[in-house]
């Protein structure tokens, strides 16, 4: 079988049947990838269930709204100034680096449950503080720019910090993307390269959508057969591909647009 996040999740989660549940393990005998990705959810399972015998609470009626709005906040500025960095990372460069990636949201979303927890244990201790509304709470994540990244100084990204529970968010601390983006003249080249890679066994997470292949690879083994079939294959995108060395601690994400 090829590498599915969503039923590594379902199989931690213990809500595969029986037949899907055999198929999981047999992949995981030879697959590091996803022992490394199921390592990794283990562990946020278990940070999590150290939450999970806390006693709820009544909180103030217009709790839930204000807090919405300040998280809605808080994302609608982070999605500006992602965008306006890929803006100007794309049209510098051709390899440009993401931070925002599916694979991690299952993380994120865990130290997002363990900051609203932690806002019911502080309002738990004490009584008084029933009036209290979202503005007293501390951001739980803050984003800042950095020109240091070691790979291409040049290359702007934003870097996350986690101001609560450093355990869980270590796992996404080491993963940032390499990623290609460019044009390819029609959809049978497109094919040819999805059958390529598939003759190669290349084992990948299939993110795309219509009019748009997206592969998202962890190893160089991988990285080298998607090198060298562009290297062999030109003709495939409408631009001169760059590839550099392969980065042991990022993942590389290959997006082709197509007609």
């Amino acid at each position: 079988m090829r590498c599915d996040l969503e039923q590594l999740s379902l199989y931690v989660d213990e809500e595969l049947d029986l037949p899907q549940k055999l198929e999981i393990e047999e992949h995981l005998k030879t697959c590091t990838n996803c022992q490394n990705d199921l390592k990794m959810m283990l562990e946020i399972k278990e940070q999590l269930a150290n939450f999970t015998m806390l006693d709820e609470i009544e909180l103030p009626n217009n709790f839930h709204n204000e807090l919405m709005q300040k998280i809605h906040s808080q994302t609608i500025n982070l999605q500006t100034i992602h965008k306006d960095k890929s803006i100007t990372n794309i049209k510098e460069h051709k390899n440009i680096k993401h931070i925002l990636y599916n694979k991690y949201y299952l993380s994120a979303a865990s130290i997002f449950i363990i900051g609203i927890v932690g806002v019911s244990v502080y309002f738990n201790q004490d009584p008084k503080n029933d009036n209290i509304t979202p503005e007293v709470i501390p951001n739980m994540f803050t984003y800042e720019h950095t020109d240091n990244y070691p790979i291409n100084p040049s290359e702007q990204i934003i870097k996350r910090s986690i101001q609560e529970s450093p355990p869980v968010a270590a796992p996404m601390d080491n993963f940032m993307n390499n990623s290609i983006e460019v044009n390819a003249p029609n959809r049978e080249v497109v094919e040819q390269f999805k059958n390529q890679m598939q003759e190669k066994n290349l084992e990948y997470w299939d993110n795309s959508i219509e009019n748009k292949l997206h592969y998202t690879i962890e190893s160089e083994k991988d990285y080298l057969i998607i090198k060298e079939y562009f290297e062999e294959n030109p003709q495939t995108t409408n631009e001169q591909l760059i590839f550099s060395e392969w980065p042991e601690t990022e993942l590389f994400d290959l997006i082709i647009y197509y007609p």
